[in-house]
């Protein structure tokens, strides 16, 4: 990665003659923006900072002498600034390039907070940092794009990450560091209409199987019947009788009357996939799957959950999985996550894109809990090898029960102290405290003995704390 002098130079001659044009064009809510030269990264990085963390309007110059003569907030980004203009940002690079380069990421602290990509040199800058790099570089997913070491799923886990190996992953950083920005910004134009993003939160379910015993084909019920009575599970023996016989609830369907009341009602992503080893799922061709899903559709958001063979196979399958679910709900599918949290970049978001998706809710970790983005607000994914951003709308997630129970062990009392620590975080930046859990684990008798009521104390903290 090349660093540049961000050392200040003299104010360009002349500019002290410029016509007043620009002074009259000036809007004091809006932020005017100088750098020397264009860059689409640049352009996505004040996006999310001041766009989407801010609320702010902004526009993007590369005239020296629009600065010089403006009157409302602005920001100098670059290798030099005019003294007394602004916010003052230096620049290391990494937003004029283009591609995937290697180099190594050095934290440390200022303002108590996490910071990198330190510009040596950098006198007179309001930040010792190139603020909109680091925004860029934890939102775009940069480090994911460079070589890892996969877990057994090939997923990039969090403790891969430099916010987990650094211990900020538990803090919407990007946010945070936008709070920074825009408190420089109202020391220069007190009246600025700073706008955190509105608190909200929002149960999200995955459901990879709606029954725990019907609806399956009777050679692989009855082999059910024998492995639950052979390996001594019997009162999972009993439970899965008695709902054959009609004398019980399914453990598994049950759960979408509990979330009947919610507001607002959770999002449910269904996966349609080919039977395969995890992809368990009941046919997608049962009539009461598919009353169930166009039941929840009539209420509430529904997307598809791509299957593991669509991971694996590409293309051909989501799109089939997609019509699956689109002739089901009559209705286009836009919505996603994928099964396993199974993300690739750029590949995965390209796929989703082709096949017509603008939502996908995959952007968490199954290994930890916490802010894989450095955000807690939706924001369109750039796709950094065609540097673009794209129409896809990325709804980030911070926990989800299996993260919780089996990853990291937790009780369900450590579990809700876990969520009610994020949700006091975005309590401060704004933004949407996204919970995700399946239907399957409810079921004492499924390994969730004790979790029932954990999301809904989750999410009436969460009212709470916002």
């Amino acid at each position: 990665m090349r660093w540049v002098d961000s050392g200040l130079r003299p104010v360009v001659p002349g500019l002290a003659s410029v016509s007043n044009s620009y002074r009259d064009m000036a809007d004091k809510n809006k932020v005017l923006v100088f750098s020397n030269r264009p860059s689409p990264r640049l352009n996505y990085a004040l996006y999310i900072l001041l766009e989407e963390a801010l609320g702010l309007s902004w526009e993007l110059c590369h005239d020296p002498a629009q600065i010089a003569s403006w009157e409302g907030p602005c920001i100098q980004y670059g290798e030099w600034a005019q003294p007394g203009k602004g916010v003052f940002i230096p620049s290391c690079g990494l937003l004029f390039e283009s591609g995937i380069q290697h180099f190594e990421v050095e934290v440390f602290q200022h303002e108590e907070l996490p910071a990198f990509f330190e510009v040596p040199a950098s006198a007179g800058a309001d930040f010792p940092f190139d603020l909109l790099a680091l925004a860029f570089f934890i939102v775009s997913r940069y480090e994911e794009y460079w070589s890892f070491t996969p877990d057994t799923h090939g997923r990039f886990s969090a403790i891969e990450s430099i916010a987990f190996k650094n211990d900020f992953l538990k803090r919407p950083i990007v946010q945070e560091w936008a709070l920074k920005l825009g408190a420089r910004l109202q020391e220069i134009q007190p009246a600025l209409p700073l706008s955190k993003p509105e608190l909200k939160h929002l149960l999200t379910c995955d459901v990879d199987l709606a029954w725990a015993y019907l609806y399956r084909p009777w050679w692989r019920a009855l082999g059910a019947l024998l492995i639950d009575g052979l390996s001594g599970k019997y009162l999972r023996l009993w439970e899965r009788i008695k709902v054959f016989i009609g004398a019980g609830p399914d453990p598994f369907f049950k759960v979408f009357e509990l979330f009947s009341s919610l507001k607002p009602p959770p999002h449910y992503f269904f996966l349609l996939g080919d039977w395969g080893p995890y992809d368990k799922n009941i046919s997608p061709q049962h009539k009461a799957l598919q009353q169930l899903i166009r039941r929840l559709s009539e209420q509430s958001v529904v997307g598809i959950h791509p299957s593991y063979g669509a991971y694996q196979r590409g293309e051909q399958q989501l799109k089939k999985e997609i019509q699956r679910l689109r002739l089901v709900i009559q209705k286009e599918v836009i919505h996603s996550r994928q099964h396993f949290l199974l993300l690739r970049f750029p590949d995965t978001y390209r796929g989703l894109i082709r096949s017509g998706i603008r939502h996908d809710y995959s952007m968490g970790y199954a290994d930890q809990t916490g802010f894989r983005a450095g955000l807690a607000i939706p924001f369109r994914w750039y796709d950094i090898e065609k540097e673009e951003k794209t129409e896809l709308l990325i709804h980030p997630f911070q926990a989800m029960d299996v993260t919780l129970k089996d990853y990291l062990k937790l009780s369900p009392a450590a579990a809700i102290q876990q969520c009610l620590a994020m949700q006091q975080q975005i309590a401060f930046t704004g933004g949407e405290f996204c919970l995700l859990w399946h239907n399957s684990s409810f079921s004492a008798l499924h390994g969730w003995e004790s979790w029932q009521e954990v999301p809904f104390i989750i999410l009436d903290n969460s009212k709470q704390a916002f």
